[in-house]
């Protein structure tokens, strides 16, 4: 307000603004009308807060029927004007944004996490039937991926084929109220029953996996006491488990580097990761195969 301006308070109701200020008197105050602000007609508005710039003599007044901050200038009291409207929304996007993303290849809560694995509220297949495992604590390996619900899982087993795609998962994670976040794989599930599911490669099928997880507490999935500020973070998606069938093979290198690899052994002419008779490759692997200038590959995959 101008210095000579003495103000006493905004008032609100039904989006109206109205300014009192002191009179100069000897012994008394009263307070003068001088002007009013109002949004539209009586009772068509109303106002949550109201806020006062000094600097630039404005208010800044909510209003619930345009869902927009209306500015008005009170720089001269008796006429109150309008100057511009601040749509919050927007400047909240741009500002403030939360964007829901996909990330390819990582896995937030994984268990190389800092904190490690992250809490595990619900298991989800796009395919299968698990409803033994919850009736007799067991399933059929041909009929569910899983052939019991693991300790770790604080939900059920669930089959649902909307979470056939990374989307889909999403999606079920979003109407979950335990899931904070969630990790998709689409992975072959060797034992499935093919002639019921389909076959789609080599054999055997996919099976899409949707793991919905909860926010970290003050202990990790292993029980050790950690920080939540310190658990937020991704991983590789393969940083946590070893080698899988995925990786058998590492071509492109010679025989000489094969050797290099332990365990590893030339068969057909190309390098066997884990050697002949092994469950899989070592841990790392991958890497050692990458670094000689190799690439993994697998006929399982």
């Amino acid at each position: 307000l101008p210095p000579s301006f003495t103000p006493v308070g905004l008032a609100m109701s039904s989006c109206r603004l109205l300014f009192g200020l002191f009179a100069g008197a000897t012994g008394f105050q009263q307070l003068k009308f001088l002007g009013d602000w109002q949004s539209g007609a009586w009772d068509t508005d109303a106002a949550e807060n109201v806020a006062y710039d000094k600097s630039t003599n404005r208010a800044f007044i909510a209003s619930a029927e345009s869902r927009a901050l209306k500015v008005v200038s009170v720089y001269d009291p008796v006429n109150l004007e309008t100057v511009g409207t601040l749509d919050v929304g927007a400047a909240m996007a741009l500002e403030c944004q939360e964007v829901d993303c996909i990330y390819e290849d990582m896995d937030f809560g994984g268990g190389s996490a800092p904190c490690g694995y992250a809490p595990m509220k619900n298991i989800i297949f796009d395919k299968g039937d698990c409803s033994a495992c919850a009736e007799s604590g067991t399933c059929n390996a041909s009929m569910c991926v899983y052939t019991r619900n693991l300790g770790y899982n604080a939900g059920t087993l669930s089959v649902d084929a909307s979470v056939s795609t990374v989307e889909g998962c999403q999606a079920a994670c979003v109407a979950d109220n335990a899931c904070e976040f969630f990790s998709w794989e689409n992975e072959v599930w060797a034992n499935g029953d093919t002639s019921f599911f389909g076959e789609t490669y080599n054999g055997v099928h996919r099976a899409a996996r949707c793991f919905l997880k909860g926010p970290y507490g003050t202990a990790s999935r292993e029980g050790a006491d950690i920080s939540s500020t310190d658990c937020e973070s991704f991983v590789h998606w393969e940083a946590h488990k070893s080698q899988t069938h995925r990786g058998d093979l590492c071509t492109g290198i010679t025989e000489e580097q094969c050797n290099g690899i332990p365990d590893a052994q030339v068969e057909g002419g190309a390098c066997t990761l884990g050697g002949a008779g092994r469950s899989g490759p070592n841990y790392g692997d991958d890497v050692l195969c990458t670094d000689l200038g190799g690439t993994v590959s697998s006929p399982e995959w």
